[in-house]
This record gives structure tokens, sequence and C-alpha cells, in this order.
């Protein structure tokens, strides 16, 4: 059984570390946030892709580098 305080927590974003930078956060907070819209709408998988699998994102979060394969662009 849980306690019912447990109910009650609120999901907190880790503390930031002295080398993680605000374009890090901001990056890992549209991630986060992707993912929830991802589960509700499915047509958000092929977006979420795109910026998983690429490392490269300029100061705002965005995406700045394509994804291509033999295959096509994802």
């Amino acid at each position: 059984m849980t306690n019912s305080s447990d109910f009650g927590q609120v999901a907190q974003v880790s503390p930031q570390r002295e080398t993680e930078t605000l374009a890090d956060s901001m990056k890992v907070l549209q991630r986060r946030r992707l993912h929830r819209q991802a589960f509700a709408d499915p047509s958000l998988h092929r977006e979420l892709v795109k910026i998983e699998s690429s490392p490269v994102y300029n100061a705002s979060g965005n995406l700045i580098q394509a994804v291509t394969s033999s295959h096509g662009s994802a």
C-alpha cells in the first residue's frame, strides 16, 4: 500500500547542475513536453524521432540539423 501523503507530491525537474546551461535545460523540457503530447497525439511521434535522433540544436532548442539517411529524411 502507498502512503496517502505520496499522492500530493508533484513531479519536479531535477536541480540544475553547474555544467548544465539554460539551452540544455530548454532542450530537456522540450523533449519531455513532446513525449507527453505524443501520448495524446500519435502523429507527433515523427517529430519526436527527429528531435531525439539528432544532437544538434540551436540556443532556442530548435532542431538545426536535418536527419537524413539512404531511406530519405526522418
